[in-house]
């Protein structure tokens, strides 16, 4: 703080998230490091996990419990990542959503919907979710 000159914790406790949409640099594979704006991380410190589901395989409105794939969580934090959003016609991809397993156990199915206001800002997220039971 530059007010008080101390330290303070501005991260949430590691169990209290599980996705944060963020700026994020990434180094892509012969061309250095890019910086992604929009991008949504997984609390990997928390072991909450994630995979996508393209519509193909079923719809988001069809997917229930029975449908999880164990097997097909990743450990990486970057799985959603920049994946779900088109930055040249500002939309979210309406063809994928995703699986998420929290700290807790529970699993989440999340679609993307927006990532610009009315006015095309970017800034604006939205994004829907229902708790699997």
């Amino acid at each position: 703080s530059f007010n008080t000159n101390s330290i303070v914790n501005v991260e949430p406790e590691k169990s209290k998230w599980d996705l944060n949409f963020t700026v994020f640099t990434n180094e892509i594979a012969g061309a250095g490091s890019y910086g992604y704006s929009d991008f949504v991380l997984n609390n990997g410190k928390a072991g909450v996990k994630v995979y996508r589901v393209n519509t193909s395989f079923k719809s988001y409105a069809n997917y229930a419990l029975i449908d999880v794939d164990e097997a097909s969580f990743l450990d990486d934090q970057r799985v959603i990542g920049a994946e779900w959003r088109d930055v040249f016609t500002g939309t979210a991809y309406t063809d994928r959503y995703y699986v998420l397993k929290d700290f807790d156990g529970n699993y989440y199915k999340i679609r993307m919907l927006a990532f610009v206001n009315q006015g095309g800002v970017r800034g604006f997220p939205k994004f829907e979710y229902k708790l699997l039971q």
